[in-house]
Order: structure tokens, then C-alpha cells, then sequence
């Protein structure tokens, strides 16, 4: 094995532990002596069991014929000024790639680049030196990340992006297609860089706009905190930074004082009490753990919905959960004896939805973190009429991906309109996992296609192509989408009665699952309905065996639905 050290024993650096961890448990490949720092409080201690060796000054006797360095230093500046110095002392960096990265073997690499857990790099990127790149990020084709640059967590850069020198993208940041973010320069967290950002600057917002700094010659030798402050009203208490922008006093920017970037907040408003609750769709398929904990955080909001949720034959006590429930907003407990796959339960609930009702559906493993989320849906439809659909990217653990979208901004309040919706395309449509449906739309297009079961994949297409509606992303509520919750964690415990010779509720869902080898046998059905839409040979109001009427008086072949129904039926129960 090889010796290795980590120059900063802050948070990142113990990231870089873990990730050397992981790599390790593939092939053994290096051994992980200790930490450098330049902080006096840190040397000779240790961190996580880990010792901190001493500074850099510690390279001078170290033995270097076997011996590589990383440099965990999130902040570019400081990254820049470490490297410097220990250019003094003949260091031989190493390139540190987690196994579950997804990386073309078409990227170049330069030296020193941590690329951490479940980032996906496409072709003919170019990745420079001393690059930081954090978990769930996505690097399109033909990219280029120049020296020094740090990547936050969950960052989409789309094709021929071009990130310049010193770079640091706040987490959840989106760089749209054959844009360039100059040197030296800060990208906001949850911002979208629609246009080119030039150097030395702080760009927040959807889409990203521009925040003057005096421009610095000498980057590395200037009070960053110096300039904010000119500029910037600052009160830093207990470990945040609350800082309010001379230009708009309506904004406020809320920065972590450890690895995360400026994210500007929208403002809260009432829902209107004239206006019906939206309704809720929440359906349960095994996975109790997950649902107790997802559907607890739902209920302890104060917003007002009005909930129906929909157990499809779990086999984990879900239901014996879901009857215990006596939150007022919950307006009925459906069980089915048998689980017909997911369309059949969302077009069930669509059904009991009352006119002008609008719709929202979530699933059992989405875990919403924001609050007064249904309010900022609300306050995009009410600002943009033209919006049919919306949604949100799917989130951690899953790669956060955004295909071709079009920035939309009224006074405040902004979405991203997707530009395509090609049918066939991966991803290019918005995600299930938490949509809200206008109830215009839905008095247009009906049901979910119970005749070729896509769900998502087919209803972005079908809404962009076939309407007048437009389909969307939010950018304002942060999800998460675990996928497991160990018993030991569990918030069901106490309703749970399986035997551990059967397994936990999430063996029993996994192989339930049958999502993906339907999606492979019946993809024919699937183009076949858009050949027909396309032909004319039929609306775009797609009908439901739930709602006998529509079936009578629009185009439905029962015998797919009933294959695609009976397929699940004989699969996943």
C-alpha cells in the first residue's frame, strides 16, 4: 500500500477519511498516516481516532519515496496558499475517486482531485489540479473545471460548462449549458447560472444574478471578509451568517460557516382560507420505516391539505401505522388487497379530488425538509398561469440531475420550465417523487396512462407537447430520498411485527419492486400511445378504469391496462 496524508483536518478532511475508507474496502490501496494542519490548537491531537501529524513544516523529515498527499481545503483561496507553500517540499499528490463515482474514461485528470461518492462525470471533461468535487454532483460532457476549484454537494454542470480558476459552487448549484463562470468567483447555493458570470464575483439566485464586489488584482493577498463586509450588513451569530444586501433589503442570503455557500430564502406568505386545501396523495407500499418518519415530517406541518392516503397490500405493519393516524387533514385510509403497480393507486386517488382541487402526490420515501413547502408551490402557479406541472429534481442518494431547461422569473418568485420533454430521453421529464398538478390541467388530460403505465416519463411529454401547459422544477424546497432506515433508527418500531427470518421492510420492498422490469417489457405501449397522439387518433385526456365515463367516451385499451395491472399483480405481491 501506499502512505498518504491530508493537508486540513477540518469536516472535508474527515470526508476524505471516510472516502479512503471506502476505497480501500474495494482494493487495498493506501495508508492513511495522519492529518497536516496549520491550526496550533489541532497538532498532535487526534481527530476521529486519526492523528494530526503537525504542518507542513512535517514534510521536511517525512521519508517521500512511498508518501502522497491530498489537500481537503474547501475554500480556494486557502487551497491556493496551502499549495504554495508545500510546493517548498516536493510533494507527490495523489488522485483519490470513489468506487461509486461514475467517471468516463474519456476525463482527463490533473493531480490532487477528490472525487467523492455518487458524482457522475460524463466525456471529454478536463478536471485540473487541486479539485474538490462533493458527493451527488453531475459533470456534463465536454466540461472543463480549472486548478483549484471546489464543487459542493449535489452541483449540476451541464455540457461545455467551463469553470474557471478558483471556482467554489455553493451546494445545489446548476451551470446550464456552454456557460462560463469566471476566476475566483462564488456561485450561491441552489442558484442557476443561466449567462456567463465574470470574474471575482458572487452570483446567488434563479436565475443567478451578480453581486458587486470591488473587483481584487491580487486575489490572494486581500481580506475576503474585508470586502463583505463594505458591502454587506453582518451578524454572525451562534455559527450562521445572517447577511442583508444593501441593494434589496427584501433579501436575505443565509451562509454556513463551514463548507456551504449563500442561499437566498424566499418569503413566506399565507395560503388564502377562501381557497380549497390542496389534496395530498401519499401511498405506501412496505418500507415502514420510511413511511413513519416521511409521512410524521408531512403532518407536522400547519399548512392545510386535505390528505387521502392509499396502502397497496404492505406486508410490514404500514397499515396498522396509517390507522393510528388521527390528524384531522386526513381524509381517508384506503387498503387494496393486492398491489397493481403504481399508477392504479394515483389515478384511484385522482378520482376523489374535487373540482378545482389542486393535486399533489408524493411518495413514501420522500423526506421534506422545508417548510411552508406547499406555499411555494402555490406561489408559482399563482404567478404563472401557464404552469401545469410541477416538480422537484430527485435528491440524495440519487444523483441530482437537470436536463435542458428555460429560467422563468416574475418579481420573486421563479421556476425552471423544461425545454424538451423528448420522449425516450433519459430523465427529461420531472420526477414523481413530490408534483403538484393545476386542476385546469387535470380537467384536460384526465388520468395517468393506465395503457402504458410510464407515470412521469409519459406525462411531461404529453402536458409540453399536447397542451398549452408548461411543466416545471422548483428550486426553493430541499427533499431528501433515503432509501433505507435501519431498525436500530426506525420510527416504527413499535408497529413493527416481522420476524427477522423473513427480513426488514426494506428486503421486502426490494423485491417487490417491479418497476424496472415492467418499464422493459411493456416500453412498446409507451410510444405506441404518443404514435396514436401524434396521428390523432387520440386526445390528450387519457381515460381510467376507476372513472367508467372516461373510458366510454375517449380512447382505452383495457386490455393493455389490464395487462399492465395483472403483470403487477403476479409480480410484486
Amino acid at each position: 500500500m501506499k502512505d498518504i496524508v491530508i493537508i486540513g483536518a477540518g469536516g472535508f478532511g474527515r470526508e476524505v477519511v471516510q472516502l479512503i475508507e471506502d476505497i480501500n474496502t474495494d482494493i487495498k490501496t493506501w495508508n492513511l498516516l495522519g492529518f497536516i494542519d496549520e491550526t496550533v490548537g489541532k497538532q498532535e491531537t487526534f481527530i476521529n481516532d486519526i492523528p494530526v501529524l503537525g504542518n507542513l513544516e512535517w514534510f521536511e523529515k517525512a521519508n517521500k519515496s512511498n508518501l502522497y498527499t491530498v489537500c481537503a481545503i474547501g475554500n480556494p483561496k486557502d487551497k491556493y496558499n496551502l499549495i504554495s507553500r508545500a510546493s517548498d517540499y516536493d510533494i507527490n499528490f495523489a488522485n483519490l475517486i470513489h468506487p461509486n463515482a461514475k467517471v468516463s474514461k474519456y476525463t482527463e485528470f490533473g493531480i490532487d482531485c477528490i472525487i467523492c461518492n455518487n458524482t457522475f462525470i460524463s466525456v471529454n471533461t478536463k478536471i485540473g489540479n487541486h479539485i474538490s468535487i462533493n458527493p451527488g454532483c453531475g459533470i456534463g460532457h465536454d466540461t472543463i473545471i480549472k486548478d483549484y476549484s471546489t464543487i459542493y454537494w449535489n452541483v449540476i454542470l451541464s455540457g461545455n460548462v467551463c469553470i474557471n480558476e478558483g471556482c467554489e459552487l455553493g451546494s445545489k448549484a446548476d451551470v446550464l449549458p456552454k456557460m462560463t463562470v469566471g476566476k475566483w468567483s462564488i456561485i450561491g447555493a441552489g442558484a442557476v447560472v443561466t449567462c456567463d458570470i465574470p470574474d471575482n464575483c458572487t452570483a446567488v439566485g434563479v436565475p443567478a444574478k451578480e453581486i458587486k464586489i470591488t473587483e481584487r488584482t491580487d486575489y490572494m493577498n486581500q481580506s475576503f471578509n474585508d470586502e463583505v463586509n463594505s458591502y454587506f450588513d453582518i451578524d454572525d451569530e451562534e455559527g450562521e451568517i445572517c447577511i442583508t444586501c444593501h441593494e434589496n433589503e427584501s433579501e436575505t442570503i443565509l451562509v454556513e460557516i463551514e463548507d456551504e455557500m449563500p442561499i437566498i430564502e424566499p418569503k413566506e406568505k399565507e395560503i388564502s382560507d377562501s381557497k380549497i386545501p390542496p389534496f395530498i396523495n401519499f401511498v405506501t407500499f412496505n418500507r415502514l420505516g420510511l413511511t413513519v418518519k416521511n409521512l410524521s415530517k408531512i403532518l407536522e406541518s400547519k399548512e392545510d391539505f386535505e390528505m387521502h392516503i392509499i396502502d397497496c397490500n404492505s406486508k410490514d405493519n404500514s397499515w396498522d401505522y396509517i390507522q393510528s393516524l388521527t390528524d384531522s387533514r386526513i381524509k381517508s385510509k384506503t387498503r387494496f388487497e393486492k398491489n397493481y403497480g403504481p399508477i392504479y393507486p394515483l389515478n384511484y386517488a385522482l378520482t376523489k379530488r374535487k373540482p378545482n382541487q389542486y393535486f399533489f402526490t408524493i411518495d413514501s420515501d420522500t423526506y421534506i425538509k422545508t417548510e411552508n413547502w406547499i406555499q411555494r408551490f402555490m406561489d408559482v402557479f399563482e404567478a404563472f398561469p401557464e404552469v401545469g406541472v410541477l416538480g422537484l429534481m430527485r435528491d440524495n442518494p440519487y444523483p441530482r440531475f437537470m436536463p435542458p431547461v428555460i429560467p422563468k422569473v416574475k418579481d420573486d418568485i421563479s421556476y425552471l420550465e423544461l425545454k424538451n420533454a423528448k420522449l425516450g430521453e433519459i430523465m427529461d421529464f420531472i420526477p414523481g417523487q413530490l408534483q403538484c398538478l393545476r386542476p385546469e390541467l387535470i380537467e384536460k388530460i384526465g388520468y395517468w396512462s393506465e395503457e402504458c403505465g410510464y407515470g412521469d416519463a409519459e406525462l411531461s411529454p404529453r402536458v409540453t407537447h399536447y397542451t398549452d401547459f408548461k411543466v416545471g422544477f422548483l428550486t426553493t424546497i430541499e427533499i431528501d430520498m433515503t432509501q433505507h432506515v435501519g431498525c436500530n433508527e426506525c420510527m416504527g418500531i413499535a408497529f413493527c411485527k416481522l420476524s427477522k427470518s423473513i427480513g426488514s421492510c426494506y428486503t421486502i420492498s426490494k423485491k417487490s419492486n417491479q418497476n424496472e422490469s415492467f418499464v422493459k417489457k411493456f416500453e412498446w405501449k409507451y410510444y405506441e400511445v404518443f404514435k396514436e397522439l401524434e396521428e390523432g387518433k387520440r386526445t390528450v385526456y387519457c381515460a381510467s378504469l376507476h372513472d367508467p365515463n372516461s373510458t366510454e367516451n375517449h380512447l382505452y385499451h383495457k386490455d393493455w391496462a389490464e395487462e399492465n395491472f395483472n403483470y403487477y399483480l403476479q409480480n410484486s405481491n
